[in-house]
């Protein structure tokens, strides 16, 4: 039996080549789910669903097996906001004819429940889940999930944009698609308009999670602002503007908390910055890294860098911005990710810098697994407090020789294409980190 240790720290690192990947250079609508467990993106006529540490989940395809495929574009991927259903706007195009049909999957089956024919923009689910809205020939259309009737009809012009508000159902924000539109707040079942607030670029609205405040955007002598509005007295509440850090991306807003806004910059940088007390964290991403997407809960926000070694789909720690997890576009076997996990259910991805508390390690056990045919092994390097070397040829790979306790180290982990550490190694992953006494 193997590494049968009572007292273990257990690592898990993935380990992947990309021999048999797919290229993922179409990285567009990428989307967190709202409880930051799946993350999913469009890979050319298919959806891919992946882990918050980038493992396959499934991948999704709208269109039939037939061996005649029309030519399929996949966009606006939105989530129900209890991660139970996800929706895209799905069109096809054939040689005479060009069709678009909003398509939902359950997540529990991924199977597709609902589809709703004739789309020309945009998907939203309530935030109660019960209705979704979408866009056609200039309407808001709003459907009942459980029944797909159509629940209201309302005249909104030419939109670009719109959000629900995710705590509420009678209030909705759109945008118009010329410059100089406004951002207009609606009741989507009354079509009463509740308030306009002028716009001059085009930044998408986004609510905060309990919906009491909006991202909208402003602008000063033609300088584009952030500017965060309350959603009852569609007041200003404050402003982010260039001298803080000008954003990059007009559609790259998030929030992490009911406070705190993320956003990339011109300068190659990610920043968090809380609408109350004014204070900015920076962490700096290659300057390539296009989109940066945060997971709702702040804890990571996920990137593809392009042009380097580490080409590839990356994701971040939003505590320390240090790589968390990676699946690189590269012929070498690589690590994937690294992760401590304890036998009573405590378990932490490994990034740069972390700290993690000695009480929580007690019961743990070593763990490497590798998601490559091409790995034979995985080398182990600790430094620091203990040092310990160690090589595994078996999948999952471990690192079993070392007993936790207080201090500070480094691990160096190396897959290699053959066994005990020999043929060509891969690109490795080292993780300082610190165990800390109860």
């Amino acid at each position: 039996m193997k590494h049968m240790m009572a007292l273990i720290l257990c690592l898990l690192c993935t380990a992947i080549t990309a021999h048999s990947q797919e290229r993922e250079l179409i990285f567009r609508d990428a989307t967190w789910s709202p409880d930051s467990q799946l993350i999913a993106f469009t890979i050319d006529d298919t959806i891919v669903i992946r882990d918050s540490v980038l493992n396959d989940v499934i991948t999704l395809s709208p269109t039939s097996e037939s061996n005649e495929q029309p030519d399929v574009n996949i966009t606006n991927l939105t989530w129900s906001s209890d991660s139970s259903k996800l929706g895209a706007v799905v069109t096809s195009s054939g040689v005479a004819i060009q069709s678009s049909s909003l398509v939902i999957w359950e997540t529990s089956t991924w199977q597709i429940t609902a589809q709703f024919p004739n789309i020309s923009l945009g998907i939203d689910f309530s935030p109660d889940n019960q209705y979704i809205a979408t866009i056609r020939n200039q309407s808001l259309l709003v459907y009942e999930l459980a029944t797909s009737i159509l629940a209201n009809e309302v005249l909104v012009g030419d939109v670009t944009l719109f959000e629900w508000n995710p705590t509420n159902l009678n209030q909705m924000v759109i945008l118009g698609r010329s410059q100089n539109s406004n951002y207009t707040f609606i009741d989507p079942f009354s079509g009463t308009t509740q308030n306009e607030i002028s716009a001059l670029y085009w930044i998408r609205p986004s609510f905060s999670p309990t919906g009491e405040y909006v991202i909208l955007e402003s602008h000063s002598e033609g300088i584009l602002n952030i500017e965060v509005f309350n959603t009852s007295t569609f007041m200003s509440i404050n402003t982010l503007g260039r001298e803080e850090g000008f954003i990059a991306g007009l559609e790259t807003v998030f929030w992490t908390t009911n406070t705190d806004v993320a956003t990339s910059t011109n300068n190659g940088s990610v920043i968090s910055w809380n609408i109350i007390s004014d204070e900015i964290t920076t962490f700096t991403v290659p300057e390539s890294a296009v989109p940066v997407l945060w997971s709702p809960d702040g804890s990571m926000f996920t990137t593809y860098i392009f042009g380097s070694q580490n080409e590839g789909i990356i994701t971040f720690s939003g505590t320390n911005g240090e790589i968390v997890s990676q699946r690189l576009e590269t012929s070498q076997p690589y690590i994937q990710n690294t992760s401590l996990t304890d036998n009573a259910n405590y378990s932490v991805f490994l990034s740069n810098g972390i700290t993690i508390n000695e009480a929580n390690i007690q019961n743990t056990r070593i763990t490497s697994l590798v998601g490559a045919d091409s790995v034979g092994s995985v080398a182990f390097a600790l430094r620091g407090s203990a040092t310990v070397n160690e090589v595994d040829n078996i999948v999952p790979y471990e690192l079993s020789s070392w007993t936790p306790t207080a201090g500070t180290y480094t691990l160096t982990v190396t897959p290699y294409t053959d066994n005990d550490a020999t043929g060509t190694a891969g690109i490795p992953m080292t993780i300082a980190f610190t165990i800390e006494a109860p």
